[in-house]
């Protein structure tokens, strides 16, 4: 059986098991729009390595990319793009990690999760990191904790703290866990970073896992929920499942169950997919018109269908107390902030402007950044937090 990836997980998870076929078998896929990600990455890479930027370019361009996920030349434009991504990160951080830092490394775990080589005959999972590097942070009492960053170089807008919490995440930081002496260490990591830059927007976003007792138990569920992942995708036949995962799957031009679909449901009738937006505007316009009159039918209350619940329900909403805006402010040090006098009119710009928890919460980590502080972080935030109920219309499951 061939060996699970992040790659082929996503393509389980957000389309379906025979997206995971589709791949194995090595159906033609058009992998241009990863094109500027592809060139992003590759410079990255190269660079850290102290290879020539343009030399990788004119490969790109010139001749594409072998290896696994390899691809045929990619357009210049999508490639200068990604360049110039690439160039504007490194400008920057300027340094892209540290002296021990592995740049595309590939990791694998055999079946009963002991690290093994990359392509060794009985590798079960493998996947490749963009940065694994090594961290040396030091508590307020002195003692220094060795930890692993894995970083995930990404060029859509919307990557972000979800990520964080992916499966493509967790397999990285178990993978990372087992694999510590590959990158030099003389002992298992004190705690795994895991971190997504999104190059685009030039934002990073990390959590840690903490290896003691509970981390390490966290580590194992991850690893056994991963193992259920692997073996539902490796479990044959492999059945299509066309519907709303067909939307986005590389694979859609020639999977015939997902023609099928979309000519069935499709009100143009076609089983093309670039007809897909013309019915999505067409039914979008359609629901529009049709709440208009519902809201009319159900009134203040709700009608039960029998698959779901449409109209109004009571729904708990977190939110900052009133003045809650002006306390962060005040922890930050408030008109004499820094030394410096500050108008109180910076108060009312903050009432105005209205941040809500997740602002709050980030204010918070900046002010209390350590890790000992988190205890506390979370008891002062729920100060400033109130939850109030509100009627939402909507439809809600039963």
């Amino acid at each position: 059986m061939t060996p699970q990836r992040p790659t082929t997980l996503k393509l389980f998870a957000q389309h379906c098991p025979a997206a995971v076929q589709h791949y194995e078998d090595g159906t033609p896929q058009d992998r241009r729009i990863f094109a500027a990600g592809t060139a992003a990455h590759e410079i990255l890479f190269a660079v850290a390595e102290k290879r020539s930027r343009d030399d990788v370019i004119t490969a790109l361009t010139s001749a594409g990319r072998d290896g696994i996920d390899g691809e045929p030349p990619l357009p210049i434009d999508a490639v200068l793009e990604g360049a110039d991504l690439a160039d504007a990160w490194i400008e920057k951080v300027g340094v892209l990690g540290s002296r021990a830092a592995r740049y595309e490394i590939g990791l694998a775990a055999d079946r009963d999760w002991n690290p093994v080589r990359y392509d060794a005959d009985d590798a079960y999972f493998r996947a490749r990191l963009d940065v694994l590097d090594v961290l040396e942070e030091e508590d307020e009492d002195g003692y220094t904790f060795t930890g692993l960053l894995v970083d995930d170089y990404k060029t859509s807008w919307r990557a972000g703290e979800d990520w964080l919490t992916s499966v493509q995440a967790k397999a990285q930081a178990v993978l990372a866990a087992l694999s510590w002496k590959r990158i030099g260490l003389d002992a298992p990591p004190d705690f795994i970073r895991r971190q997504v830059t999104n190059l685009r927007t030039q934002q990073t976003y990390s959590a840690d896992l903490i290896l003691d007792v509970e981390g390490t138990a966290t580590l194992r569920i991850w690893r056994d929920e991963l193992a259920l992942a692997i073996d539902a995708a490796n479990r044959l036949p492999r059945v299509a499942s066309p519907g709303v995962g067909c939307v986005g799957c590389p694979y859609v031009l020639s999977c015939a169950p997902a023609r099928e679909f979309i000519a069935a449901v499709n009100p143009f009738g076609t089983g093309d997919p670039a007809d897909l937006p013309a019915a999505y505007a067409a039914s979008k316009a359609t629901t529009d018109a049709l709440e208009v009159m519902v809201r009319e039918v159900v009134g203040d209350g709700a009608v039960d269908t029998g698959a779901g619940v449409v109209g109004y329900q009571s729904q708990p909403r977190r939110q900052l107390r009133e003045g809650a805006a002006e306390r962060l402010w005040d922890l930050f040090g408030g008109d004499d902030y820094r030394g410096k006098t500050v108008s109180g009119y910076v108060r009312g710009m903050l009432k105005a402007m209205a941040p809500g928890v997740t602002s709050a919460e980030k204010v918070l980590k900046v002010l209390m950044p350590e890790r000992s502080q988190a205890k506390e972080r979370r008891a002062l935030l729920e100060t400033l937090i109130e939850t109030k109920t509100e009627s939402r219309f909507g439809i809600w499951k039963t």
